[in-house]
């Protein structure tokens, strides 16, 4: 559910960032007088497509969920285990990123 929040927030900001841009570029070719100081914005702009290839890098959280392991069957599951598992997983799938 984190790895969702986190691809939503970044997906949505970059979005508003960079649509927020383009509609502050549209009052300023209109109104160039009074709205000269929105140039100053241009790095919200790059932060967006930034923010933008930076979610599209991140690993979905299926990827997380394929490489989970839990050991057998017959073993009792408890919440240390599981943390393990998910640590070991996510760690997996960023290293696997950062390596390529």
């Amino acid at each position: 559910m984190i790895l969702f929040e986190m691809h939503s927030i970044l997906y949505w900001t970059s979005l508003i960032e960079m649509g927020l841009f383009v509609l502050a570029m549209i009052f300023y070719l209109k109104l160039r007088e009074t709205m000269w100081l929105a140039i100053w914005f241009l790095p919200h702009f790059f932060r967006g497509i930034l923010g933008y290839f930076i979610n599209k890098s991140f690993p979905r959280s299926h990827h997380v969920l394929k490489d989970l392991n839990f050991g057998q069957e017959k073993d009792h599951l408890n919440f240390d285990k599981a943390q393990k598992s998910v640590r070991a997983s996510v760690q997996k799938v960023f290293f696997a990123i950062f390596e390529d």
